[in-house]
């Protein structure tokens, strides 16, 4: 009995030893890599860790309303996510507490939310707020962890409403849109004073610090290591600090970070509680920077597959676009028109007219009848002539609008433009012809050269190619190309080197010049201070010697 005691004993002791070998290398950055091959173990963890949470959140009696009405809002439809937030209700009747309650409040202003119910979204906020009483003028609470957490959760949904409110600006630069951002960093660094063991509020700290008109990037690069010290699972931390280490050239951490993102993000944005979206925009640029990081780390087949699946995005992105603006601008048109048609109505209207109709008609009752066949036919074909117009000039409009959109230099930085198809379209070339497939690499280069010209590394990329299928002379054009642009910038620095030194001269010789006759004039000042005799003196001594002249002539 006691050896089977002790065996057992050193079975629980070496299951612990095991369990703290596993616990201390997740810490290593080198788990990161480990735990990207083993997706199932992650998905399991992530479902029992969003279990014990609801466990921890809320009582059994609520649990079940609050698992039913998670599992409907996840949906994504409007009737679901309707039906969830009866369920949200019914768990508020059968609790007290205010904690729980404030839970669920939260949860009704996250699906009125995603339902565009803003105004709605507000006030379920305040009442979340307002349930936990142990609040400051400064909005950081005073009480236990639980409460502080649940006010972290507010200041997040604010946050994001905030920060979405500061991307529907057109002018992000403007006066109004800036004083936005910064109510939006201020909420996010109430989430950090609230709860600084989440990622959001580093993240969301520097995402909005990056779009600040004079961004401080060493500050954002060290929120940016914040966010992932936090929660290496957290999408926007993952997305956020994957741009700043790019910018930083550190290409295989942020691979390491960019493929954690793309295992896990669909089900973290289609979750439930989360407020969080990603934009078409954001989506394209992170199978960009994926793309960038697999190309410097000469792993060029998956930088291909990257480039190509944001050059797709970034197309069905800038169609929609497209196609809005073409039914804007078709609106438009129909409401111009409507509008001449009744103000013409309205000025050839006349109520005397009216009153001899009616005296006419009063006459003439018979002859009416017999024509109004011949009346309606007219006005059938009237009306159909103007709707025949009315389609003729949106068809014109319609042939137009594409070429607008693409001529606009104006690019919403939150929406996909052409310059994400030439920045993917270089890049992918640069991979295909490592890849030694030379002519796809072509023609991603001539699509460069032909919406940028001004890119003139595409020539000299698009030049290899031509050198390895054995086209020599495209490949001595492309090449003169090439060496022409830098040999005309070697040029213009030389001459504004020129420039420079010839304004510096000029310069010098005018504070030497300046200083000559500065002190040449002091010295004439310290002359005439010194002569002891005055002007009129001089005079009066030259007519003595005169007169002393004239008298010796007399004599």
């Amino acid at each position: 009995m006691i050896l089977n005691k002790i065996q057992k004993i050193n079975k629980i002791f070496k299951n612990n030893n095991f369990k703290f070998q596993q616990f201390t290398t997740t810490t290593t950055s080198k788990s990161i890599i480990n735990k990207n091959n083993d997706n199932n173990n992650n998905s399991n963890i992530k479902n029992e860790v969003t279990n014990i949470n609801v466990l921890n959140e809320f009582s059994f009696k609520v649990e079940k309303e609050i698992k039913q009405g998670d599992l409907l809002a996840s949906k994504r439809d409007i009737n679901s996510m309707t039906l969830s937030i009866k369920t949200y209700e019914n768990g508020l009747r059968l609790t007290k507490d205010r904690i729980e309650r404030a839970l669920i409040y939260l949860r009704i202003a996250v699906v009125k939310y995603k339902l565009g119910l803003i105004s709605e979204c507000n006030d379920h906020l305040s009442i979340s707020m307002n349930l936990i009483s142990q609040t400051t003028s400064s909005g950081v609470v005073n009480d236990d962890n639980e409460s502080k957490k649940v006010i972290a959760k507010i200041y997040t949904i604010k946050s994001i409403m905030l920060e979405k409110e500061f991307d529907d600006f057109k002018d992000q630069n403007s006066e109004k849109a800036q004083t936005v951002l910064e109510r939006a960093i201020k909420s996010w660094k109430l989430v950090i004073e609230n709860d600084d063991t989440i990622p959001d509020g580093y993240s969301g700290v520097g995402r909005c610090s990056l779009k600040l008109l004079e961004p401080n990037l060493p500050y954002c690069f060290n929120l940016a290591d914040k966010s992932i010290m936090c929660d290496r699972n957290h999408m926007p931390s993952l997305l956020f600090a994957s741009d700043m280490l790019i910018i930083q050239n550190k290409y295989s951490i942020s691979y390491i970070l960019l493929s954690l993102f793309f295992k896990n993000f669909k089900t973290f944005y289609q979750s439930s509680t989360n407020i969080y979206s990603l934009k078409p925009k954001e989506l394209a640029d992170a199978y960009f920077r994926f793309g960038l990081a697999a190309l410097n780390l000469k792993k060029f087949e998956l930088s291909n597959q990257q480039f190509t699946q944001s050059i797709s995005i970034v197309n069905i992105n800038i169609q929609q676009q497209q196609n809005n603006f073409k039914d804007q601008k078709n609106l438009k048109i129909i409401n111009n028109i409507l509008e001449k048609q009744k103000n013409e109505f309205e000025n050839n209207f006349n109520y005397s007219n009216l009153i001899n109709n009616n005296i006419n008609i009063n006459n003439n009752n018979n002859n009416n009848n017999n024509n109004n066949n011949n009346d309606e036919e007219e006005n059938e074909n009237n009306n159909s002539n103007s709707i025949t117009s009315i389609d003729n000039r949106i068809n014109k409009i319609n042939e137009n609008s594409s070429a607008l959109i693409q001529e606009s230099k104006n690019f919403n930085l939150n929406q996909c433009n052409i310059l994400d198809l030439i920045s993917n379209h270089y890049f992918r070339g640069k991979s295909l012809s490592n890849l030694k497939r030379y002519k796809e690499a072509i023609s991603d280069f001539n699509y460069v050269i032909d919406n940028q010209p001004n890119q003139v590394k595409a020539f000299k990329e698009r030049a290899e190619c031509y050198k390895q299928l054995g086209d020599f002379i495209s490949y001595q054009k492309d090449l003169k190309v090439y060496n022409d642009h830098f040999n005309e910038i070697k040029k213009r620095r030389q001459k504004n080197f020129n420039n420079y030194l010839v304004k510096q001269r000029n310069r010098k010789r005018k504070e030497y010049l300046q200083n000559f006759s500065d002190n040449y004039d002091e010295e004439m000042e310290n002359d005439d201070d010194d002569d002891d005799y005055d002007d009129e003196d001089y005079y009066d001594e030259d007519e003595e010697q005169d007169e002393y002249q004239n008298s010796r002539y007399k004599r």
